[in-house]
């Protein structure tokens, strides 16, 4: 079985800082193919497991991006199954390669499922995708894919636009996959599931400085290797105590949670105000009196 793990890199901030992180952890691993691609070349370039692309690395070519990702490996890679992730991924490749033991290597779409769009409309009006944090795809429906893509709709997000073309309209079934997230600050080590596979720390959504993640990354990695070792137990709870307090602490001063915070506060300082006045005869009478002006 040849598994190729192929990353959605960015030349920008976080994931020009964390990739160096995750080739010396979990993409060092020589029992799968590793990587990394990303925009920003004149041409088509790969060197030290760099993918180099000939497109925009901006957000708005991520699209283009994955295709000529795809198309590239399809021509220079020899591989059963590829397992796609963002940066924002620790791997354990024990779990993948457990996972995928059994799994036919024909066929084969798999991932976390998610309904587009996110709102309260009947389910038969919403796309199911799967999300593309973390997906696998057998080489034949990379293939099938590609052999399609006059049919892709490119002005979903990739993720939906994929699984909208396997799915919906090419009748490729689904197989589930699982991962664990970690969006709100630094996970003790009893909130890790060490039978996944995939993890993923995105801490924007809270309001964390991202170069944070790159210690989530570094902490599961070795929280990972010395889950067994009943003598350390103490030092990680000391380190992960540690580690939660300074997470919180970097918050403090993560401009985007300052920014949040001052929003709330004023919203709710505005309300009282105006809750104040609702009751105060005085202000009534004010406020009738200008409105009748």
């Amino acid at each position: 079985m040849k598994v190729l793990i192929l990353v959605s890199n960015s030349t920008f901030y976080p994931s020009n800082l964390i990739v160096p992180f995750i080739k010396k952890t979990w993409g060092k691993d020589k029992r799968v193919d590793t990587i990394y691609y990303e925009g920003g070349g004149e041409e088509v370039t790969f060197k030290n497991n760099v993918l180099k692309l000939d497109v925009s690395s901006t957000s708005e070519k991520v699209n283009e991006k994955g295709i000529k990702a795809f198309r590239w490996v399809l021509e220079n890679r020899d591989f059963d199954f590829v397992f796609r992730c963002t940066t924002t991924t620790y791997l354990n490749i024990d779990r993948l390669l457990r996972f995928l033991d059994d799994k036919k290597t024909k066929n084969f779409f798999c991932g976390p499922v998610d309904y587009y769009p996110p709102l309260n409309i009947p389910q038969d009006q919403k796309i199911m995708f799967v999300s593309g944090a973390g997906c696998f795809f057998s080489k034949d429906v990379l293939e099938t894919f590609m052999q399609n893509i006059e049919k892709y709709d490119e002005s979903l997000n990739d993720d939906v636009g994929i699984s909208k073309l396997l799915i919906s309209d090419l009748g490729i079934k689904v197989t589930e996959g699982y991962r664990q997230d970690f969006y709100d600050g630094y996970p003790f080590m009893n909130n890790i599931d060490f039978s996944n596979y995939h993890f993923r720390f995105k801490l924007s959504p809270n309001y964390y400085p991202r170069y944070l993640e790159i210690i989530t990354l570094l902490s599961i990695h070795v929280r990972r290797k010395l889950i067994d070792r009943a003598i350390y137990a103490p030092i990680i709870w000391i380190v992960d105590t540690f580690l939660f307090l300074l997470f919180r602490l970097f918050r403090l001063f993560n401009l985007n949670f300052v920014k949040y915070k001052s929003e709330s506060i004023f919203n709710k300082l505005k309300k009282l105000v105006v809750q104040l006045a609702q009751k105060t005869p005085i202000l009534v009478k004010i406020n009738k009196s200008l409105k009748n002006r």
